[in-house]
């Protein structure tokens, strides 16, 4: 047996090659079956029992055909499903190196490092999630005609899953939970229908108001061919003053999202089309949830989109489903 199969299998992984299982022999080959194990020749025989976590992962949530694990932006290993539609190591590199640069973006805002991203087009979603400081864990979930929905069984199932197996890396090493997607253990089972929308009806400003909450969306602005048309924003409402700090006011974080709203739409390009190669073309979701709280941008057309905000990490859901709702009936611009 070659020294690669020896390595995979005592790692409890079947290692399959791309010769082995095309489309026509996958359709015949138990799912099980076509689980391998890809590593970096660097990784040697270091983090095994992180291996097996990915291992089962990947056996057990169908909607994840693909989990790696990532130092920086360097590729370590993958568990993943056959056939193998891209090249994952490639597209995680590419990936978390923009990354990177949203964060540093978002540095200045005070809400702590990005942990968990979600790029959602029709064809799927990339999720990737911080384990610690440069260690990342990228998930991939691939559908046809999906929708860019939190509402999606799909993505939302990966999703929920990455966040528990992330959060049980981080338990191995003594870290506590990070509340990714503001989720937790106990959210995990969560009906997103749960939120049930106003009707959908007046202006802007009047719709806005009719979902702008101190305790989940607090900020919103609409960004169209680069400038922003709408901000709207509970900041200064006496119930979100525990969001704020000595060094963080309502009104310097309102100067930042402000700025910030128009310059997310070149990352958001830049993310699409690093995510392209795997999940297709028109991502309209994106959820960059930080350690506190998150933003999340939803494409309205070509040339306007819509940022959510929220700075309370447990009640990300509640703001996906928010912005989402209002990026699909505010009152459309003229073209």
């Amino acid at each position: 047996m070659p020294v690669h199969a020896i390595a995979a299998v005592r790692a409890g992984v079947t290692e399959m090659s791309d010769r082995d299982a095309g489309p026509a022999a996958a359709a015949e080959v138990p799912r099980a079956d076509r689980v391998r194990l890809r590593r970096a020749a660097h990784v040697g025989d270091t983090m095994r029992r992180t291996r097996q976590r990915l291992h089962q992962a990947v056996l057990d949530v169908p909607q994840l055909c693909h989990i790696g694990h990532f130092a920086d932006s360097d590729w370590d290993f993958s568990v993943e499903v056959e056939p193998v539609p891209t090249d994952y190591a490639a597209l995680g590199c590419n990936l978390i190196g923009a990354l990177t640069g949203v964060d540093e973006l978002l540095a200045p805002v005070g809400t702590g490092h990005l942990i968990r991203t979600v790029a959602h087009a029709p064809g799927g979603a990339l999720i990737c999630n911080t384990v610690v400081p440069g260690e990342r864990l990228l998930g991939v979930a691939l559908q046809r005609h999906g929708e860019a929905s939190l509402r999606n069984d799909v993505v939302r199932r990966a999703d929920t899953a990455l966040a528990v197996l992330v959060d049980d890396v981080r338990a191995s090493i003594g870290q506590s939970r990070q509340n990714y997607g503001g989720y937790d253990l106990t959210g995990l089972t969560i009906d997103p229908l749960t939120w049930r929308p106003p009707p959908a009806g007046g202006n802007l400003d009047q719709l806005a108001d009719a979902i702008l909450r101190p305790a989940d969306l607090q900020f919103v602005a609409v960004v169209r061919d680069g400038s922003t048309i709408f901000t709207r924003d509970v900041f200064d409402h006496p119930a979100a003053e525990e969001y704020f700090r000595v060094r963080f006011t309502p009104a310097r974080r309102r100067d930042f999202y402000l700025a910030f709203a128009p310059r997310l739409g070149p990352h958001v390009r830049r993310l699409a089309g690093i995510a392209n190669v795997a999940i297709g073309r028109g991502m309209s979701r994106l959820i960059l949830d930080m350690q506190w709280g998150a933003v999340c941008y939803y494409r309205i057309d070509l040339r306007t989109y819509l940022v959510g905000v929220t700075l309370n990490q447990g009640a990300v859901v509640v703001t996906d489903l928010k912005s989402e709702w209002l990026s699909q009936v505010l009152p459309r611009p003229a073209p």
